[in-house]
């Protein structure tokens, strides 16, 4: 997955998560935004508002979704990537995980 991506979009990977059994794969960018796919890595779509992301965490079904960003809000979804919304956390974060949902 990681090749695939970085060979379509020739842009540094900031983090990769993917659902357990991954058929979502989220990645953050350095280009600002966020990649999501929801066949096992064959095609991404573009989400993002350009921002600094330093880190993507994707729940075991692929459904909740976490991003943080190194100026500001931690984003979330709840709909596999396709809608995201800040989070009342905001700080510099560096990295997310998602335990058990």
């Amino acid at each position: 997955v990681i090749s695939a991506v970085n060979s379509v979009y020739s842009l540094t990977l900031i983090g990769v998560s993917t659902s357990s059994d991954g058929k979502y794969v989220t990645v953050a960018q350095n280009n600002g935004k966020i990649y999501i796919s929801s066949n096992y890595g064959t095609s991404f779509v573009a989400y993002g508002d350009n921002s600094s992301w330093s880190g993507v965490s994707v729940s075991s079904n692929g459904d909740k979704q976490f991003t943080t960003r190194t100026n500001g809000y931690m984003r979330y979804s709840t709909d596999y990537g396709i809608t995201w919304s800040n989070s009342l956390v905001n700080e510099n974060l560096r990295a997310v995980t998602i335990n058990k949902i």
